[in-house]
């Protein structure tokens, strides 16, 4: 049997035994390229404070450190027929130049995009001191990236992967440059680990709210808008509402509904793992957004079996047909309405929680992204 060919992954969060939290959508696709190339991550973020932390991670060999130098030679030292790299950043892009290696890059969102398009998570005076640094920080990142792109766009050797259309047309806006030769290949959705399970009609009345209360583009303020007008419906006391996350927003916003007793807060994340036990007792998940190149939460509850209501915005429309597979609105006042007509109408429940599961199974199954990505992998190690 010929050796199998060797794969450098470069991500800069991968989880290890003791931190599970992760690029565990990294981890998931590289479990799967295991039984067709020999992996190993090494990870590159100035944040880490050891020289270098060296550990196997369900079967993929990491090597992660925050020295440069050392980043550039643990590439060497493995020889990698092909480079992958996910959330490429000026110090990737300086080592990975130096190396005659073929490379595919995938571009997630806010490694590819500009700072205008977060400006709303500054809203404040005070938070301007962080939008400065960010601004500069995003600027001199694009730069590198369009400098990379332009280099390489006369060779076959770097394969730009977006996660959406969207994403693609928003970086080339941004970059002010057309990007040929790429390809959109969907983040891929455990579909076995988020499998259908018919619903009860009676779950229409239990709403799943499962977010990073970081930024203000989450949106969870139109959520808690959505849940304060509902509040004002005579079926309102027969809905119960679930608030899983945790970030700075979180107590702020939640404060507004926790006097409600079917309101029931959890200010933490949950583990991947466990989050289909969590899915499996809701029937609605609530997920708006100012802005997501794809929405991974919103396609594992899709998934599951949830009937999402969410926005047209970004990648989102890409993965829903608005009122078959889910609803998209802009206005709290609407998505209250939508969950009212859920309510009023079990069976469209019904319909909907199967269209929005086969919809995820047709666009982004896991097996099937990922299947993809490696064949693109097998065509560029032959050319």
């Amino acid at each position: 049997m010929a050796p199998k060919s060797k794969l450098v992954v470069i991500t800069p969060h991968y989880p290890k035994p003791n931190s599970l939290y992760g690029d565990v959508f990294v981890h998931s696709r590289l479990k799967k390229y295991l039984d067709h190339f020999e992996v190993h991550v090494v990870g590159y973020n100035k944040m880490i404070k050891e020289k270098f932390n060296n550990y196997t991670y369900q079967g993929i060999s990491v090597y992660e450190t925050g020295d440069r130098f050392l980043f550039e030679e643990q590439i060497r030292q493995v020889g990698p027929h092909l480079i992958v790299i996910h959330f490429i950043n000026e110090v990737i892009i300086e080592v990975v130049s130096k190396l005659n290696t073929p490379t595919m890059v995938f571009f997630h969102g806010f490694d590819v995009t500009s700072w205008r398009r977060r400006l709303m998570n500054y809203d404040t005076i005070g938070s301007i001191r962080y939008l400065i640094p960010y601004a500069f920080a995003n600027i001199k990142r694009l730069r590198a990236i369009k400098g990379y792109l332009k280099k390489s766009s006369h060779n076959n050797q770097v394969k730009p992967v977006f996660v959406s259309v969207w994403l693609k047309e928003a970086a080339e806006e941004d970059l002010k440059m057309p990007i040929s030769k790429s390809e959109v290949i969907h983040n891929g959705i455990d579909t076995d680990l988020f499998s259908y399970k018919k619903k009860d009609i009676e779950l229409r009345k239990r709403i799943l709210m499962l977010r990073p209360f970081s930024a203000i583009n989450y949106a969870n303020d139109i959520s808690i808008k959505t849940i304060l007008l509902l509040s004002k419906e005579p079926f309102f006391n027969e809905l119960q509402f679930s608030i899983y996350g945790d970030g700075y927003l979180f107590k702020r916003l939640t404060s507004q509904v926790s006097h409600f007793s079917n309101v029931t807060l959890h200010n933490y994340f949950i583990e991947n793992i466990s989050i289909p036990a969590v899915h499996e007792k809701h029937g609605i998940f609530l997920c708006p957004s100012r802005l997501d190149s794809q929405g991974v939460s919103l396609g594992e509850a899709m998934s599951s079996g949830l009937v999402p209501i969410t926005s047209p915005i970004g990648g989102i429309p890409e993965y829903i047909d608005n009122e078959v597979s889910g609803y998209m609105e802009k206005q709290p006042e609407e998505m209250a309405e939508r969950i009212k007509q859920l309510y009023l109408n079990p069976e469209k429940f019904l319909e909907l929680s199967v269209a929005a599961s086969n919809s995820i199974l047709e666009k982004c199954a896991l097996k099937n992204t990922v299947q993809q990505e490696i064949e693109l992998i097998k065509s560029m190690l032959k050319s």
